[in-house]
């Protein structure tokens, strides 16, 4: 049997600290990762590559866990005009001739935008940014301002509306105006 050696530093790798399925093994003294598909192949010491900073390993009871980080301003940026441009193609529902005020039309007069500020606010927890929840902040800022200028033009252009609205008093929150 062949005894393993981290690429790095030259220690010693423990049968432990090999993922045979990811075929990959980790140095218990430097934390470097070696390929072992790559090494079977190559069957010749090769310097180690660098770890991205944004990779953390960590190790569990009998596995490695491996996971991406990160908090790019670039990233984060796309995210938000993604976000934004989404929420403006929002446009696509059928016209109706008469305000619906049953199901949740009956609480707020918003409720689709209701839904897409709570996944907006999903996002953030999904990401574990700091950043994103600068974007889903400012998203739902720009989703609330969305709302007074298209009262405005419903009331202007959808007959009854203005009853619907004396009747289903909140926007987006029942109790806030």
């Amino acid at each position: 049997m062949k005894k393993l050696e981290c690429r790095h530093c030259g220690a010693a790798i423990a049968a432990a600290d090999v993922h045979a399925e990811l075929a990959i093994a980790r140095c218990a003294r430097c934390s470097a990762i070696t390929d072992l598909a790559g090494r079977a192949a190559a069957g010749a010491r090769r310097a180690p590559a660098p770890l991205p900073a944004e990779l953390e390993v960590e190790e569990g009871p009998g596995t490695l866990h491996l996971s991406w980080r990160s908090s790019s301003f670039k990233r984060f940026v796309a995210l938000a005009l993604c976000v934004l441009l989404l929420g403006s193609f929002s446009e696509v529902w059928p016209r109706v001739a008469f305000p619906i005020d049953t199901g949740p039309y009956h609480h707020v007069r918003h409720p689709g935008y209701v839904g897409i500020g709570l996944g907006l606010l999903g996002w953030p927890l999904l990401l574990g940014s700091a950043w994103s929840f600068t974007a889903a902040g400012a998203a739902l800022a720009w989703l609330v301002l969305r709302t007074l200028p298209e009262d405005r033009t419903l009331h202007r252009e959808l007959a009854g509306y203005a009853d619907y609205a004396r009747r289903v008093r909140w926007r987006l929150v029942p109790g806030v105006r």
